[in-house]
């Protein structure tokens, strides 16, 4: 009887895929609350790539970015975090790994705004009839001086209607 053996082994896999990522996308200027950059890193089939070192770099904007970790991660992460500075609008953010031919990175975009000027509410409808039984959608717009939106805003929506006050969520 004949028996024989395959020992698959795992090799390091190639880097070819890069994505950057933010979060939150937009700081109200003056605040403390960094954005939390993520980069990951993957293979061409979209398996992680563990050991791989990635470097940010500011494209358009004023802000300090701070390395959580330098390699990624078992799950191919490296985290940093973007800490603003004395300066408000939009900031691009560029991560790359340059170990490798062809270079690869990835960008992405947060806004610092302004605190909140503006509030815009639009309707579907202005008018709805007694027996009407359509929704009305209603569309909040938060922007600051500058009229970039502001995000993260708590607001409250009261409806005075015949028959009384309806509030409809904070």
């Amino acid at each position: 009887e004949f028996s024989d053996s395959i020992i698959f082994v795992k090799t390091a896999a190639r880097p070819e895929i890069l994505k950057l990522s933010s979060n939150p996308q937009s700081l109200i200027f003056g605040g403390v609350e960094p954005s939390i950059l993520t980069t990951t890193i993957s293979d061409t089939y979209g398996n992680p790539v563990e050991n791989e070192k990635a470097a940010y770099s500011i494209l358009t904007g004023i802000g300090t970015i701070l390395p959580i970790n330098i390699k990624t991660n078992s799950e191919g992460n490296i985290f940093a975090s973007f800490l603003q500075s004395d300066s408000y609008g939009l900031v691009v953010i560029k991560s790359e790994d340059s170990n490798v031919t062809p270079l690869i990175y990835d960008t992405t975009s947060l806004y610092i705004s302004l605190k909140p000027e503006y509030l815009t509410l639009t309707l579907s409808k202005y008018t709805i009839g007694a027996s009407d039984s359509n929704v009305v959608l209603f569309t909040v717009y938060i922007s600051d001086t500058n009229h970039y939106p502001v995000s993260g805003e708590n607001i409250r929506i009261t409806l005075i209607s015949t028959t009384g006050n309806t509030d409809i969520g904070a």
